[in-house]
């Protein structure tokens, strides 16, 4: 999922106090936005357009390792081994004798 970065405009001194008691108790301010975001966004946007999102995301993120195994295992997709070919010396000159 392709993330966004915010820019918020807050009082400094208040923002200062709060990353102050927040770095002494121990809490990751940028974690605490991050669920309050999750938080408001479940309760502002309806549950089908959440469902909606989630389901766009889920089925555009690719997971290499997944497809992977399922082209190996279906075996219409696996492909023949080439057949060995044996040099020519007259159309491969550096074949037999180099």
């Amino acid at each position: 999922m392709k993330k966004l970065t915010i820019k918020l405009n807050l009082d400094e001194r208040k923002y200062d106090a709060l990353h102050t008691f927040s770095t002494q108790k121990g809490i990751d301010i940028d974690a605490e936005f991050v669920a309050y975001f999750e938080k408001m966004y479940k309760k502002i946007v309806p549950k089908a357009v959440r469902e909606y999102i989630e389901g766009t995301t889920l089925s555009t993120v690719s997971d290499p390792v997944s497809e992977e195994k399922v082209i190996h295992n279906d075996p219409q997709l696996q492909s023949e081994p080439e057949p060995e070919t044996k040099s020519n010396p007259i159309s491969n000159p550096g074949g037999f004798w180099s």
